[in-house]
């Protein structure tokens, strides 16, 4: 329990800055136990060991951007949680393009009213 603790502190510090994060770690370690406790509120949350979540996602990866599209907007991040990602690899292509669109391009919109994304992942490294 100590080590939770600790790295929810971690984990916590680094949900302040702006980046796509990853956490990876064994089967069973807690991993999904501790975002739900970090990011309980997250604006979406993916559960990809769920057949019907991964057989929708795996037929429309297109979907994952679609949805985070049409998050309101507002001026922090929404967080989105995408447990068990590597399920469903060309999820991490719609991260690159809204991390890409997020940051420049004519389709942006204006930094202050952009609705933002920032996807937290899990995964058990194969």
């Amino acid at each position: 329990m100590q080590k939770g603790r600790w790295l929810a502190g971690h984990l916590a510090a680094a949900l302040k800055r702006p980046y796509v994060h990853v956490l990876f770690g064994a089967r069973q370690t807690g991993k999904s136990t501790l975002l739900r406790s970090l990011l309980g509120d997250a604006a979406l949350w993916l559960d990809l060991s769920d057949p019907e979540q991964r057989s929708t996602y795996l037929a429309r990866p297109g979907r994952f951007v679609e949805e985070c599209r049409a998050l309101p907007r507002r001026r922090g991040p929404h967080f989105v949680v995408v447990d068990e990602v590597q399920a469903v690899p060309a999820i991490f292509d719609g991260v690159q393009h809204l991390s890409r669109s997020r940051s420049s391009g004519p389709s942006a919109p204006p930094a202050r009213t952009r609705a933002t994304c920032a996807p937290f992942w899990t995964t058990t490294p194969g």
